[in-house]
């Protein structure tokens, strides 16, 4: 199995950006778990959808994952 590659990002919170948040377990919620769970391989992804919501993203370094 190849070693994956894990980019590092420093996020910055902006009071601009509509954010969904997930308290607790909701109907919602498990939805959007079930949609993430048709992916082949775990995924704990965030979705920045603008070009503001990734003007909140600095990249800071990528790391080699070890098998």
């Amino acid at each position: 199995m190849d070693a994956g590659i894990f980019n590092i990002y420093e996020y910055t919170l902006s009071d601009d950006l509509k954010i969904k948040v997930f308290d607790e377990m909701t109907e919602e919620w498990l939805e959007a778990f079930w949609a993430l769970a048709k992916f082949k391989h775990p995924t704990h992804q965030i979705s920045f959808h603008s070009a503001k919501a990734l003007a909140s993203l600095k990249y800071i370094e990528s790391i080699e994952g070890k098998n």
